[in-house]
């Protein structure tokens, strides 16, 4: 209780010191003042310290006049950003091809999430390759390249697992990755031939190739013609051509008339 009544004193010792401050005084009273007011600052923390309070220490800094302003120390609390994931626009296609331990990028670029998974489950379904996956990006989703039926990977769903088995236990895959199940290893056309994922992404790529061919090539316009125009042009009179008479020209180089030979007089020995 004596401990905080002698703290009351300080602060309104404080305080008197202070406002003597504000007035006009001499160089050497102002300097009094000051020194006085640094005894009190520290009177008055050690006096915190015992109580258990907290105290800041104040920063004492001098102006042209010679009047001290206080300027405590604030602590701030800087919040630490984090950066923010984007989301994922579009998707790429990755396959695993056979006899291989990579995987191989299927699509030239991104497409939409739905069109990647119809993708992913056709390459995968119709080629000797089991386990493929669709890779997030953040790009603008672009038109896909290789087609697949649209719908696919709902109507196949059933062919493909999500999980891998070590040791007789079932480990769960990474979202977008499946693997065939060997039920349904051999129950497409292509793979009954077998062909591989590089053969089947190279066959869709071909009919992709003869898709743009045929939309580049112009198409030739059909002419509709109407009854009306086709009435006209059977009662139109039709008028006959002009001759034209072309005048005669020399010839620069006209044939030579035939020589006339002379007949050869009979001598006395044909007569023989």
């Amino acid at each position: 209780v004596k401990q905080k009544e002698r703290l009351k004193q300080l602060n309104k010792q404080k305080s008197q010191i202070k406002q003597k401050l504000n007035l006009k005084l001499n160089t050497q009273q102002k300097l009094r003042l000051r020194l006085a007011l640094k005894s009190a600052v520290k009177q008055i923390a050690k006096t915190t310290q015992v109580l258990g309070l907290k105290f800041i220490t104040p920063k004492i800094i001098a102006t042209a006049g010679f009047v001290p302003i206080l300027i405590p120390k604030i602590k701030i609390k800087r919040k630490i950003l984090k950066p923010k994931k984007r989301k994922a626009r579009s998707y790429h296609v990755y396959a695993k091809p056979e006899k291989r331990k990579k995987l191989v990028r299927v699509t030239r670029s991104p497409i939409k999430k739905q069109r990647a998974e119809d993708l992913r489950n056709y390459i995968s379904d119709t080629s000797l390759s089991r386990t493929a996956k669709t890779k997030p990006s953040t790009r603008k989703p672009a038109k896909p390249y290789l087609r697949a039926p649209a719908g696919y990977s709902p109507r196949t769903k059933r062919k493909f697992r999500t999980y891998r088995v070590v040791k007789g236990r079932r480990i769960a895959l990474r979202p977008g990755k499946v693997i065939e199940r060997s039920k349904h290893l051999l129950d497409t056309i292509q793979e009954k031939r077998r062909i591989g994922l590089l053969k089947r992404v190279a066959q869709l790529q071909k009919q992709a190739r003869k898709r743009t061919r045929n939309k580049s090539s112009p198409k030739r316009k059909t002419i509709v013609v109407s009854p009306r125009v086709r009435r006209k042009s059977v009662h139109r009179v039709t008028r006959p051509r002009r001759k034209i008479k072309r005048k005669p020209t020399k010839r620069r180089n006209p044939r030579r008339p035939p020589v006339k030979r002379r007949r050869r007089s009979k001598g006395l020995m044909d007569y023989f």
